[in-house]
């Protein structure tokens, strides 16, 4: 790949000129593969890895010259919110997330889950009452609970989200690292609508206007996480 002179063409196709490399490894650029963009001296600005979706191999002049079409593969964005049990916050979090990221059409830009920190209600769906208020606005709050797992998910996510300080502090207690205690970040950071709040409160043992709050906050702090990610 060092040998590889790559000049854009059109988009993110580029024509490379292998010269004067034997016809055995050429092979070794296959329809399928992924190819970091630092092997691409000229990549347009584009960074990232690439796919390659075509290869037109037609000899000319004694060099080969390939059109080789990529499809950048962007690195997903990997999003983790947390609660205490999973039945109430995080799995609304996770479902006004996924639905803005559904709707700002970034579907295959990030990968969007939510567990708890006990396991008290494990395999469950949400509370009922969070299902009925999402559903008033429009969302399928519906994510099966589960348990926080410090073994796997501090490296699968990005950042967890959690929703009060108490979250906070569990979570960061179960990071092994400072790499990983830096990817805990609490949602009322991101709150805009409502920045004096220092929490997402937990509505469990609240009355209606208690859901519809949390609702609020988690609408305002997920619209600035989905604009600040979308523009990376």
């Amino acid at each position: 790949m060092k040998n590889l002179n790559v000049s854009g063409v059109s988009g993110i196709s580029y024509l490379a000129v292998i010269r004067p490399i034997p016809q055995k490894r050429v092979t070794l650029l296959k329809r399928g593969e992924s190819l970091c963009s630092r092997n691409l001296p000229s990549a347009g600005g584009y960074h990232g890895h690439y796919l390659v979706t075509s290869i037109l191999p037609p000899k000319i002049l004694g060099e080969w010259r390939f059109l080789l079409t990529f499809e950048r593969m962007k690195n997903k964005v990997k999003l983790l919110f947390i609660c205490l049990g999973n039945i109430c916050r995080s799995p609304a979090a996770n479902a006004v997330m996924q639905q803005k990221v559904d709707a700002a059409g970034l579907t295959d830009r990030f990968l969007i889950d939510s567990a708890g920190i006990g396991g008290w209600h494990v395999g469950s769906l949400p509370d009922i009452r969070m299902r009925d208020h999402g559903a008033r606005r429009g969302y399928r709050v519906d994510h099966i609970a589960r348990q926080f797992d410090p073994a796997k998910d501090f490296d699968r996510f990005d950042y967890i989200i959690v929703m009060d300080d108490d979250n906070y502090h569990d979570v960061c207690r179960m990071a092994h690292n400072e790499a990983q205690r830096r990817k805990v970040i609490k949602m009322c950071d991101w709150l805009d609508e409502h920045r004096g709040a220092t929490s997402v409160p937990d509505p469990y043992y609240g009355q209606g206007k208690d859901f519809d709050y949390a609702l609020d906050l988690i609408e305002d702090g997920c619209t600035a996480l989905l604009l600040h990610f979308a523009g990376e």
